[in-house]
């Protein structure tokens, strides 16, 4: 056992090594643009039953119809944040069908789905939120690597590989997401009239280092230095696999990120408020169906989109 003390001038250098500061700096980020911050937000991991905690939280409200906020819009930011001393790469590529990205976009509460003829939309489709949503265009990438050198080499080598912390941050975007959503529904009463009330949720990483885009052609690999990233993780949850769409940002460019999102959240606003009678007539419509329901399941049956030919117990 060590009988040595740690210096003042050490304790800054690890402190400097770790992602600390940076989460401070990017709650100082999110106060200046009017979001309501909370870091440190436990939520349980689904594999080991354990509580885990992600970085940092944060949420901002949209009135839609009236100045009193009792139709709302909540825009919930969800956080890593890594301080990464090599660069993390991502292998970017076209879209397949950007625009079928809406049906991707994670949404909770009343009405996520909206009641045209025999079927229903989801919210996204309703709006058209393909027109002005950041995700719905662009390149992606699904794959990712950073580097760590290889020991005994001269001249250093590097190896391209997956790094523990990236995943580890990847898997709690997805896994936090999941319960946030739980967790407003396990809280939804219906008791026949209800106001609006969704919850749009934004997962991001935040990296304090270099992000590369990587672009494999044929002849060549190109690489270019990137402040933002699109990046899609498949996960299983609820026994179907999900996409979850998450943007990957330098500190300096969170600002950009953060106003472009509330520049979507507001357009979302004037479109349902365009739509008004279509919006308040599936909630009546919704809510007139689950005042009778108790069951916290069953509730959240009958609100979520679960494709066009769900099952619907709102006639």
């Amino acid at each position: 056992m060590t009988s040595a003390k740690i210096t003042n001038d050490q304790i800054k250098d690890a402190v400097r090594r770790s992602g600390y500061l940076l989460e401070y700096r990017v709650e100082q980020i999110l106060n200046r643009s009017g979001y309501l911050v909370q870091a440190n937000e436990v939520y349980p991991d689904p594999l080991t039953g354990k509580a885990r905690e992600l970085d940092i939280t944060a949420i901002a409200v949209e009135s839609i119809f009236s100045s009193d906020f009792k139709d709302t819009i909540w825009q919930r930011l969800l956080i890593e944040c890594v301080n990464n001393s090599q660069p993390i790469a991502f292998f970017t590529k076209p879209a397949p069908a950007p625009t079928a990205h809406i049906y991707d976009l994670k949404f909770s509460g009343i009405p996520v789905k909206i009641k045209k003829g025999k079927t229903w939309e989801k919210l996204s489709e309703f709006l058209n939120m393909q027109e002005y949503h950041h995700h719905c265009r662009g390149r992606i990438a699904t794959q990712y690597c950073s580097f760590t050198a290889k020991k005994n080499t001269n001249p250093m080598e590097w190896l391209a590989q997956h790094e523990d912390l990236h995943f580890d941050s990847f898997n709690k975007l997805c896994f936090a997401l999941n319960h946030e959503i739980d967790d407003h529904y396990s809280h939804t009463h219906l008791y026949g009239k209800e106001s609006v009330n969704v919850q749009m949720y934004s997962p991001i990483l935040v990296v304090a280092g270099d992000l590369v885009e990587i672009i494999p052609n044929r002849r060549k690999i190109e690489i270019r230095n990137s402040n933002h990233i699109h990046f899609v993780q498949s996960h299983i949850s609820n026994g179907k696999s999900q996409n979850y769409h998450i943007d990957v940002v330098t500190e300096k460019y969170l600002p950009k990120l953060l106003a472009k999102i509330q520049e979507e959240v507001g357009r979302t606003g004037r479109r349902m408020r365009r739509k008004a009678r279509e919006i308040q007539t599936n909630v009546n419509r919704l809510a007139t169906a689950g005042k009778s329901i108790r069951s916290k399941n069953a509730i959240r049956g009958l609100l979520e989109y679960r494709g066009p030919w769900g099952r619907d117990e709102a006639r």
